[in-house]
């Protein structure tokens, strides 16, 4: 690939950024090389050490960015959920509320940087995470137990990570009519409404 020229250090890093991503979803931490980052970046390899030290500086820059990403997507899409739902269209709400936070790639990134002890995107979050389920329970349903929501958080948690890495594999094998992500979204966010009634 030809060398790239970014009107910024900025965007120079960013797009390594974007291209380790890239990598990593593909091959896994470990299989992620500087010499492929910067391949697929445009740049010359000398520039990710420059912008990021090391390899593990690098995926380091990662986790930290998908965390920051993440985190600001996953407050939108509850206080959206909050403010636009009604009775009728909660299954709705929560469907997008789960797909903004177990988008496919990013369920896949957490369970990748997982494996490889790496820091998880929303490891240090899921106190707040749950708290704002929680607060998004209670907004549905009335009075629940905190306890209760982080047993959930945990469920749909794992389930949804499953889904990120194993789902397309399972969908296939069980041959469901319709294998996207909505469908089983949507599905998943009614059963979990029925079991929180």
């Amino acid at each position: 690939m030809a060398k790239k020229t970014y009107a910024s250090a900025e965007l120079a890093r960013e797009a390594i950024l974007d291209a380790a991503e890239a990598d990593v979803l593909a091959n896994g931490p470990s299989g992620m090389r500087i010499s492929e980052v910067a391949r697929m970046a445009g740049v010359a390899h000398p520039n990710v050490i420059y912008h990021f030290r090391s390899r593990d500086g690098l995926i380091t820059a990662m986790a930290k960015r998908a965390r920051e990403r993440t985190v600001g997507q996953i407050e939108t899409a509850i206080s959206t959920a909050m403010s636009t739902a009604q009775d009728d269209d909660m299954a709705s709400a929560l469907s997008d509320v789960l797909s903004t936070v177990f988008a496919p790639d990013r369920g896949k990134m957490a369970v990748w940087f997982a494996l490889n002890d790496i820091e998880a995107p929303l490891g240090s979050q899921l106190q707040s995470f749950a708290a704002m389920a929680h607060t998004l329970r209670e907004n549905f349903r009335g009075k629940a137990d905190p306890e209760d929501t982080k047993y959930l958080v945990l469920l749909i948690s794992l389930a949804l990570m499953g889904n990120a890495v194993l789902g397309p594999i399972y969908k296939s094998a069980l041959e469901l009519k319709d294998q996207s992500d909505d469908a089983f979204m949507r599905w998943f966010s009614e059963r979990i409404l029925m079991i929180t009634e």
